[in-house]
C-alpha cells in the first residue's frame, strides 16, 4: 500500500500564508478529505504544471481565505538534492592503464 501526501498552501483574508500537509492511504482518500471538508468549497481544478500526473485544486475556505491543494504519492522517505555536498556522487576512480603525460608531483 502506498502513502499519499496532501499538500496545502493556505492564503488568509488577512494576507498571511501557510503550508500544511496531511497523509492518506490512497489518492482517492486524499481528494475525498478536501472535497468533502465542510469548510472547503471547490473553485477550480487544473493540471499541475510541474508534475503532469497530478492536479491542483483551488478551494475557498469559509471565514479563512483560500487554499491550493495537491495530492502526491509519497515515493521517497527523503529528498536527496544533487547539490548537497554530503551526498555527492562517488569520485572517479583512477585507471592506470593510460598515460596522463609526463609531469612530476612535488
Amino acid at each position: 500500500m502506498s502513502a499519499w501526501v496532501g499538500i496545502i498552501f493556505l492564503m488568509s483574508f488577512a494576507g498571511t500564508v501557510g503550508l500544511n500537509d496531511e497523509y492518506f492511504n490512497s489518492e482517492k482518500a486524499c481528494w475525498m478529505y478536501f472535497d468533502k471538508h465542510p469548510s472547503f468549497t471547490l473553485v477550480h481544478t487544473q493540471n499541475n504544471h510541474y508534475q503532469v500526473n497530478a492536479k491542483v485544486k483551488k478551494y475557498e475556505i469559509n471565514e479563512v481565505g483560500m487554499a491550493f491543494v495537491t495530492c502526491k504519492e509519497k515515493i521517497h522517505d527523503q529528498t536527496v538534492s544533487p547539490h548537497d555536498p554530503d551526498k555527492q556522487m562517488p569520485k572517479h576512480e583512477h585507471n592506470n592503464d593510460h598515460d596522463h603525460g609526463s609531469h612530476k608531483h612535488n
